[in-house]
């Protein structure tokens, strides 16, 4: 608002939109300690967050005043080489860790291809082993799933098949490439 950055009509438009329905609602909470504890779990184990990064981060620690998530979606474009295989390996990670605290919070990536649905569990993995001595108490790890040994949870590569997706007990669920998808079978389900 005082000109420092120079903000884009939809920039405008979600700041306008936070001043109105989030931050002037004093039902909602931000989780401070959970967004510090993530955004140094990311910068520490994977790597420097952006601004932006932090920004989104945020978001996902927003509360009403009984606890539950005030976003139960969440929408984040990118463009290619922007960091967002990058995120999703360090946000989903901390989220199935002891730092978030939630037992058997699984949570899985879903792509179309097999390939773009491995890359951020590939990443977990050579993170896990590059620090194998410091992680592995607190890890488990191989080439498809990662798990959370204080919380029982794990995060997995899916491909996009909606029929297998039924009965999943997944706490989150990252879709990978949307655009690539050919219906909306996966968010369905």
């Amino acid at each position: 608002e005082k000109g420092h950055l120079l903000f884009n009509k939809e920039r405008i438009q979600l700041v306008d939109y936070l001043k109105k329905s989030v931050l002037s609602d004093n039902t909602l909470h931000f989780d401070n300690e959970q967004i510090e504890n993530c955004i140094k779990f990311s910068e520490k184990w994977f790597f420097k967050l952006q601004p932006f990064q932090k920004f989104l981060i945020a978001f996902v620690f927003l509360y009403h005043e009984d606890g539950t998530n005030y976003y139960e979606d969440f929408l984040w474009m990118m463009g290619r080489g922007s960091g967002k295989n990058g995120l999703i390996s360090a946000l989903g990670t901390f989220l199935i860790s002891e730092f978030n605290g939630i037992p058997s919070y699984n949570g899985s990536i879903i792509a179309n291809s097999e390939d773009q649905a491995k890359i951020s569990v590939e990443e977990i993995h050579d993170v896990m082993e590059s620090n194998k001595p410091k992680l592995k108490p607190a890890f488990y790890w191989t080439n498809g799933l990662i798990k959370a040994k204080k919380t029982n949870s794990t995060l997995r590569y899916r491909t996009s098949n909606g029929n297998t997706k039924d009965g999943l007990r997944d706490g989150f669920v990252i879709f990978d490439e949307i655009h690539e998808y050919q219906d909306d079978s996966n968010v369905k389900v």
